[in-house]
């Protein structure tokens, strides 16, 4: 038998370097109408936190699957350039807590 996986603290970083300004990737990440052209699941979704123009964070839910969240952050990376850092952690930071109420 193997130890249940504590999924808070699993988490899926993706990073993109992509040739537009931060600013625009920006844009693209927290407005409402831009980001629900790409990831629709978060159409709709107010961000748990923001840090204007680098982070924001978002709740995110899977079919079947706890909450957790993802986190955009946008740096630049030379001149028109950016990188755009995805990290997706699955469960939330009461999970635990939940379980031992369980």
């Amino acid at each position: 038998m193997t130890d249940p996986v504590d999924t808070a603290d699993e988490a899926l970083v993706l990073e993109f370097e992509l040739q537009a300004e931060p600013q625009k990737v920006w844009r693209a990440i927290h407005q409402d109408a831009l980001r629900e052209q790409w990831v629709p699941a978060l159409a709709d979704v107010s961000p748990l936190s923001s840090r204007e123009g680098e982070e924001v964070v978002y709740p995110w839910r899977d079919r079947g699957q706890p909450e957790g969240q993802v986190t955009f952050r946008v740096r630049a990376a030379g001149e028109g350039c950016s990188i755009l850092t995805i990290v997706h952690v699955r469960g939330c930071a009461n999970e635990p807590l939940m379980r031992l109420a369980a």
